[in-house]
């Protein structure tokens, strides 16, 4: 049936959440043909997959995130998301040196020398004036 509430992506305000379990989510949906809220339940996968209908492609313009899904409530969201789908949150990826960087992208290491010796530092010199 085109037009019900089942085949819209269903807003997700955090408002509309009114219970929240180990192995489902429950919110109220807008039932627009019956002008009425419904209570619908969803497993925590398929929770998880609706919220990422609302959240465009990479490099896609759009409208900034409200909801559950606003920079502020992002934050404090994942934590509870990943406890319901009993998965860890993995760390931040380590920050990617400069010299590895440039040995990849270049092919050449910047801190090896002509002969192939490995560069170190020394110190800072004062620069010379020009009488």
């Amino acid at each position: 049936m085109a037009g019900t509430y089942d085949d819209r992506r269903p807003p997700i305000a955090q408002h509309r959440l009114t219970r929240v379990r180990n192995a489902q989510v429950e919110y109220l949906a807008k039932d627009t043909k019956n002008k009425q809220f419904v209570p619908k339940r969803y497993a925590n996968g398929e929770f998880v997959n609706l919220l990422a209908q609302h959240v465009p492609h990479r490099g896609r313009h759009a409208m900034r995130y409200f909801g559950l899904l606003s920079p502020r409530a992002k934050s404090q969201i994942w934590s509870g998301v990943f406890v319901l789908l009993n998965q860890p949150r993995r760390p931040h990826p380590p920050r990617l040196r400069w010299r590895w960087l440039r040995l990849k992208t270049f092919g050449t290491d910047p801190l090896q020398d002509s002969v192939g010796h490995l560069m170190h530092w020394v110190g800072r010199r004062a620069p010379i004036t020009a009488d």
